[in-house]
């Protein structure tokens, strides 16, 4: 199998697993039997770390942040304390590719029943290039922003609602 054949059926496998996890999120809620959390207070934010890609971010205290795995692929899940339908996820999955080979024109081929609404790129401030858009059916539409980044594919996934909190998370990222 060569690269590209590899690295598509993981984006699939990847992109399966993460509509199963968020959709185990939403219908959990903020039960969760993970043990990570990789949290350090600071002050009203607490910053997230994850130590096999070197990221590291910070949110709102009133968020919890926890590392779930899922068939290999881990997966941060940030979410309210107070109201568990606020959120995202950012799954993080090994990418052998340079990052231009990631457009919205793989991601349809690739995966046709994913519905790719409002399409945009651009560059994030830490310097990788994103591409975001909506998808999902009315009830449970997400927000989703996507980026390759030293050799994993970055997909974050928010219900539209938490949109702003996916942007205060891009913000304050930072990579070791």
């Amino acid at each position: 199998m060569n690269t590209r054949n590899k690295t598509s059926t993981i984006i699939a496998a990847a992109s399966a697993i993460i509509l199963a996890a968020f959709g185990l999120w939403w219908v959990a809620g903020r039960e969760d039997s993970s043990v990570s959390t990789g949290d350090a207070a600071r002050g009203s934010l607490v910053e997230y770390s994850h130590e096999g890609t070197g990221m590291s971010f910070s949110h709102d205290a009133g968020y919890s942040s926890r590392l779930m795995n899922d068939q290999g692929v881990d997966i941060v899940v940030v979410q309210s304390k107070d109201d568990a339908s606020k959120g995202l996820q950012i799954s993080l999955i090994p990418f052998d590719e340079d990052a231009s080979s990631l457009t919205f024109e793989r991601i349809t081929a690739e995966l046709p029943d994913l519905v790719v609404d409002k399409p945009q790129t651009g560059t994030l401030p830490f310097g990788s290039q994103a591409l975001s858009f909506e998808t999902g059916e009315e009830a449970f539409r997400t927000r989703e922003v996507w980026f390759v980044r030293e050799g994993y594919l970055y997909q974050m996934s928010a219900p539209i609602a938490s949109s702003p909190l996916i942007e205060s998370v891009i913000a304050s990222m930072r990579f070791k």
